[in-house]
């Protein structure tokens, strides 16, 4: 598995897998995620592609490893090689009780929260991820899977 370590910043620099994958390969692998910010729109976004047919994806956002957001990402489009793209927005909210599964945070961009993205197969299984973030913390968090290896 592979982890970036994100700096305090608007923007992570984007997730890069394998660039030797079959497209369409099972299990599915993370191809590209990218997670940013945008503080004038407060907006955190993950786009991410997929080397095949998924079952989605969640993240797991926390600052401290006690209080933990879970997010579901989907699939939003298929491609014909069989890859597919994934995307979540979530605007940002003052108030963390008004955080909404699947709409938004209480996290703001220079929170230094840790976000894991697991990318699940059609059945359900998480088959890969990745950490923006200290990937340390998720040791702390039995809400969040361990990633596969």
């Amino acid at each position: 598995m592979m982890w970036l370590l994100a700096a305090c910043s608007l923007r992570n620099a984007p997730y890069v897998g394998d660039t030797g994958f079959a497209p369409g390969a099972d299990p599915p692998a993370l191809a590209l995620a990218d997670l940013h910010c945008d503080a004038d729109d407060a907006r955190w976004k993950l786009d991410a592609t997929a080397t095949g047919a998924t079952g989605g994806g969640t993240t797991w956002w926390t600052v401290d490893g006690v209080v933990v957001e879970e997010h579901e990402v989907p699939a939003v489009a298929r491609h014909p090689d069989g890859h597919e793209d994934l995307s979540l927005s979530l605007d940002i909210v003052d108030d963390p009780l008004a955080a909404k599964p699947d709409a938004s945070t209480s996290f703001r961009c220079l929170s230094g929260v840790a976000t894991r993205f697991g990318l699940r197969n059609v059945d359900g299984e998480l088959v890969d991820c990745v950490d923006f973030g200290d990937p340390a913390i998720w040791e702390l968090v039995p809400e969040a899977p361990p990633c596969p290896p």
